[in-house]
């Protein structure tokens, strides 16, 4: 009805200057479409960098290393390890690593001002220490306490373990240099964001196709995979260590906008007097 009064009263040029005007409104959705389209372009160099300069307090840092070395190194760790039946061999091979995490660790409960740029380094090899504590474990578990014969389990799970720490670095430049972080923190979708969850889970179904090769019971088997789930947070953490080389190699840049960074508390107290 409306196309044949419009046709009727203004001809086919009305006709199209009527279309015209409802597609230009505000609250059509075709240029709502648009305009969306339009807003999510790509972060320029400077987006890219302010977004990885994201920094925490020293506090917080302070509190992440309490945090991670005490309840995922040596409580989540560990525990696996002193279990029955207990191997001296396993138990050295993790607790070397994680008995030199906890010493390092100390510096940062201590003074995590003065340390603030070396904390990025220490939380990722912490990430990667902690990641083979864990494949340690489930190696014991699974040739101790299931009695699984051959290699294929520790080549199979030393691979995995090289592809989740790889993966998950290698997805972390790859989001930063694709503006991926810079639009998440414009709050835009990407799906990039889904490739480390992909790379975790992928390592899941490694390690649950290699306890396929053999029948395991319930109880190890859950552990195993519970083990496996917190392998992809600890490896996550490794990515730290890109962190902490693109903060040498801006150094000055941090400088300008952070003039405190990587300064003693009683140093910037002065400074604020």
């Amino acid at each position: 009805m409306v196309l044949k009064i419009v046709d009727k009263e203004l001809g086919w040029a009305g006709r199209a200057r009527y279309f015209l005007n409802i597609t230009s409104s505000p609250g059509n959705p075709v240029l709502r479409g648009v305009t969306m389209k339009s807003r999510q372009r790509k972060p320029d160099d400077k987006e890219i960098h302010k977004s990885y300069m994201n920094f925490q307090r020293p506090k917080e840092n302070r509190g992440n290393v309490v945090l991670f070395v005490a309840l995922f190194l040596d409580f989540l760790g560990l525990l696996p390890l002193v279990g029955e039946p207990f191997s001296l061999s396993f138990f050295l091979l993790g607790a070397i690593p994680l008995f030199v995490m906890n010493v390092w660790g100390i510096v940062y409960i201590i003074n995590p001002y003065k340390y603030e740029h070396s904390y990025y380094f220490f939380m990722g090899v912490l990430g990667i220490v902690t990641t083979f504590v864990y494949f340690v474990a489930i190696q014991k578990m699974l040739y101790l306490n299931l009695d699984t014969k051959g290699m294929f389990p520790v080549i199979a799970g030393g691979v995995l373990f090289i592809i989740l720490l790889g993966g998950m670095n290698w997805l972390n430049i790859k989001a930063l240099y694709t503006g991926t972080y810079a639009r998440l923190q414009r709050h835009e979708t990407s799906r990039l964001q889904f490739g480390m969850p992909v790379a975790g889970i992928s390592y899941i179904i490694g390690q649950i196709l290699i306890m396929s090769v053999k029948g395991e019971t319930a109880h190890f088997s859950v552990m195993i995979v519970l083990l496996s789930l917190l392998s992809v947070v600890t490896a996550f953490l490794s990515i730290y260590l890109h962190r902490y080389y693109y903060i040498r190699q801006n150094l000055e840049e941090v400088k300008r906008v952070y003039p405190e960074f990587n300064i003693p508390k009683e140093a910037r107290l002065r400074e604020n007097q």
